[in-house]
């Protein structure tokens, strides 16, 4: 389809919850420190396997700078209230699939949670 994701979201979901074939790139695994207080790859990937990625939607495909015919999809989602940014693609050399950024979105499109954002403390039984 013109205009959608390369690959199948789904799948690289998959392989978080089989734990398999998934890299997390260096500055993916920073941001994802810094931004959803996820310490280590392994956090990474059951964060996504675990559905983590909340009320997805997808931005983009574009090609992988410096990595000739691949592809990346960029994804937002959100993680609570926290918006957040993926992108990743899937390597046919070696059958992995690669977090190229995980980390906080600063230009949602998505306006989720944010009207009653201010409003969560009222959810909580005392």
């Amino acid at each position: 389809m013109p205009g959608g994701p390369a690959y199948d979201i789904s799948l690289l979901i998959a392989a978080c919850v089989a734990e398999k074939d998934v890299v997390i790139l260096g500055k993916a695994e920073d941001h994802a420190r810094q931004h959803f207080k996820l310490q280590t790859k392994i956090e990474v990937v059951r964060f996504i396997g675990n559905g983590g990625l909340e009320k997805r939607k997808f931005i983009n495909s574009l090609p992988y700078e410096n990595r000739p015919g691949l592809m990346a999809d960029a994804w937002e989602f959100y993680s609570g209230e926290t918006p957040g940014y993926l992108a990743f693609a899937f390597s046919t050399l070696t059958g992995k699939w690669l977090v190229k950024s995980f980390t906080r979105n600063t230009n949602p499109t998505q306006i989720v949670n944010l009207p009653f954002a201010g409003l969560t403390h009222l959810l909580k039984k005392p």
